[in-house]
């Protein structure tokens, strides 16, 4: 069938009708992005989608997706990155050196649920998170049995899709998404 094919480079979005699956996907590679980091794209009406992704953290453990992200905006007077870290609604699947968590942003962090795990820095982990209404299945390498399964009784409805890196310097691969 025909779908729109969503492609990314480093600060170009793209949107081109093309004969393929159902699949929308990005390809780009973010290498040695951070150590404070975030990007964000898609339309902010988006609201059930599946995001795949390859994380490396170089440095540190701490990066992962960004989803139904609104008022995103950076760090006040010089987009300082370190400051701007928190500033956006929505929320973010991250992994850490001792786990996974999923955290609610409202300009502030609100962890909501972190699965214990043990994760090192220069190792791939194959991330994907299911966004679907107000339920968020979040699995990291073993893509049968989720790390996370949460509903949220107050969630934000919808919003743009991205990366973040919060204190490690990070690499993002095989980043795909498909709107469900």
């Amino acid at each position: 069938g025909s779908v729109k094919l969503h492609y990314y480079e480093f600060y170009k979005v793209g949107i081109e009708e093309q004969n393929c699956s159902s699949k929308l996907v990005s390809e780009q590679e973010m290498s040695d992005i951070g150590p404070y980091y975030k990007k964000t794209w898609g339309d902010v009406g988006w609201n059930n989608y599946m995001i795949d992704v390859i994380v490396k953290g170089n440095s540190e453990m701490n990066a992962g997706i960004i989803f139904r992200a609104t008022n995103v905006s950076e760090g006040g007077e010089g987009k300082d990155p370190y400051l701007g870290r928190h500033f956006y609604q929505g929320y973010y699947v991250g992994i850490v050196s001792d786990g996974v968590m999923l955290v609610k942003q409202n300009y502030s962090e609100k962890l909501l649920i972190k699965a214990e795990g043990e994760y090192q820095p220069g190792q791939d982990y194959h991330l994907r998170v299911i966004i679907k209404d107000n339920q968020f299945t979040i699995y990291l390498e073993d893509m049968v049995q989720p790390k996370i399964s949460y509903i949220d009784l107050k969630p934000i409805s919808h919003g743009r899709i991205g990366v973040r890196a919060n204190g490690a310097i990070t690499t993002f691969t095989n980043f795909e998404h498909k709107l469900i």
